[in-house]
């Protein structure tokens, strides 16, 4: 798993979650979408319904989600090893969304996160093209880790991060087609997309993300004015337009809402 990473952001294993188990995720899944309940939110999600757990929360873990599907396949051993050797000092498992998209269109732009994280992606049923597999654009991590950097660097405001591309861009993605499932560990600073769901169909996953630290920005840009540190003239954003010029900014999930 960690060389795969390390080369295209991106590796995916079939299997990883035994049929039993497969059974009590879904189900768990579908009362979750129905019921939220204390630490779990329901979130705006346009092509359909969408939910949150905060697994940092410390009742979650030794509570009632202790003994969970949920549990079993993401508080995981060989996972929180991963996570910490590819992304040392990241935030193990803080959170997983469950996502379950009815709507057809695309489910997602061509982007990469605002906030750096690796990400584990359950498919809860067989995924194709028809019903929007995951696509990524393989190794190019590597570049936008760097652009990431050096835009943290001239104290850009990460959540304002230009990290979006053209539509045209998702032809130059992999379409990740699997059964049910399969689990996909991808590092976000790569593009990558929800695909484009046709009409009758629907796909549902579980992603869970291990978040990067925090990278600091050059101190003197944190001392200047709020109108200034947002503003298209931060060095930061003019150096994103040379850098990166058909970059775009997208909210993408990390702005996802909870419905009142």
């Amino acid at each position: 798993m960690l060389e795969t990473l390390r080369r295209d952001g991106v590796s995916v294993h079939e299997g990883f979650v035994s049929c039993d188990l497969l059974d009590g995720l879904r189900e768990e899944f579908e009362r979750i979408l129905k019921m939220p309940d204390d630490g779990i939110v329901h979130i705006e999600h346009q092509p359909g319904r969408a939910f949150r757990i905060a697994l940092d929360d410390p009742g979650l873990r030794t509570g009632k989600l202790q003994n969970s599907s949920l549990a079993s396949v993401f508080f995981n051993e060989t996972l929180e090893k991963l996570a910490s050797a590819y992304l040392p000092g990241s935030d193990f498992c803080n959170a997983v969304i469950g996502t379950k998209e009815f709507q057809a269109m695309p489910l997602s732009d061509i982007h990469f996160d605002t906030h750096r994280s690796l990400k584990f992606m359950i498919y809860l049923d067989d995924t194709t093209a028809a019903n929007g597999a995951f696509c990524y654009v393989k190794g190019s991590q590597r570049q936008n880790t760097s652009y990431r950097k050096r835009f943290a660097q001239l104290g850009g405001v990460p959540e304002l991060i230009p990290n979006a591309l053209p539509e045209e861009h998702r032809a130059h993605a992999t379409s990740i087609e699997a059964v049910a499932g399969t689990l996909i560990v991808f590092d976000t600073d790569g593009f990558h997309a929800g695909g484009v769901l046709q009409p009758g169909t629907t796909r549902r996953v579980l992603r869970a993300q291990c978040k990067a630290s925090a990278s600091g920005s050059w101190k003197v840009m944190k001392l200047l004015p709020y109108r200034i540190r947002y503003s298209d003239f931060n060095p930061a954003m003019l150096f994103s337009r040379i850098a990166a010029p058909s970059y775009r900014a997208t909210k993408g999930t990390s702005r996802a809402q909870p419905v009142d």
